[in-house]
């Protein structure tokens, strides 16, 4: 089960802000509120939104965003099937191979969990890029896309944000590095909040099978979520999306912790 870690009133900092050539428009809305949860899987086990009887929180208002792969297909082997085909983690320990797949690859356990209608439904939605045949690219990295959730995510979650994170390899640009991802964030909260999501819940995007070390993810994942504006569309402020980040560990929270408290939010549990 998740535990919370920090709440932050994010509303507060910066709730409608005004930026050059946006004058005239509707306000540029900030999130409602950030916090962060440890969870052995955040598939598995997500944070429930805070007890309330506002219907906001009902799980159709909930959006997993989902750390996905350009061709929005989910992983090449179903976590049952991972220990046959993946290696083992340094040390080559038998006993470690079954965590090779859950811990980095949420996109396997979602696409298992959602059955083949949620492949069929991206392919649906976002056809193959052109020019990009060859890899069958549907979302480039630091771009995100929406489907309804199926099978049994829709137990928890009403839907999915399929965020494709850059690579970090090495010699990587870390600046530009940190600019795509920023913008993966940033892609990933738009679409769910454009899609009616009151609740974003996600993973440590980057950290994972896309090589980020976790500290530098959980700092640009900090500064991602403190600077995301949203649109305000006239309607009740009620509808400002609130963000979930879930990590593993104490250490991971412990990070991303510092990096939050250290642009200024305050913790409000």
């Amino acid at each position: 089960m998740a535990s919370v870690v920090a709440r932050y009133a994010v509303n507060h900092l910066s709730a409608f802000t005004s930026f050059p050539g946006r004058e005239g428009k509707s306000p540029a809305l900030a999130l409602k509120s950030l916090e962060v949860f440890i969870s052995p899987c955040v598939v598995a086990f997500p944070p429930f939104p805070p007890r309330s009887n506002d219907s906001s929180h009902a799980h159709a208002a909930v959006a997993l965003i989902n750390p996905a792969n350009e061709r929005l297909e989910g992983a090449k082997f179903s976590p049952g099937d991972a220990h046959k085909y993946l290696p083992p983690l340094a040390g080559g320990d038998a006993f470690r191979y079954p965590l090779v797949y859950p811990e980095q690859c949420v996109d396997g356990l979602v696409h298992e969990a959602a059955g083949a209608r949620l492949a069929a439904a991206l392919a649906a939605d976002y056809p193959v890029l052109k020019g990009e045949e060859r890899e069958r690219i549907r979302c480039r990295p630091g771009r995100a896309a929406v489907s309804r959730s199926y099978g049994g995510l829709a137990q928890n979650f009403g839907l999915i944000v399929h965020a494709v994170a850059p690579r970090f390899d090495q010699g990587v640009d870390v600046a530009a590095w940190r600019t795509r991802l920023t913008s993966t964030w940033h892609s990933a909260m738009s679409k769910a909040h454009e899609s009616g999501a009151t609740f974003a819940v996600s993973p440590l995007i980057g950290s994972g099978g896309r090589g980020a070390p976790h500290a530098d993810a959980a700092d640009v994942a900090a500064s991602a979520a403190l600077s995301w504006r949203g649109h305000d569309d006239g309607a009740s402020p009620t509808t400002a999306l609130a963000l979930q980040i879930v990590v593993q560990d104490d250490a991971d929270a412990d990070t991303l912790v510092g990096a939050i408290e250290a642009r200024g939010a305050t913790r409000i549990d």
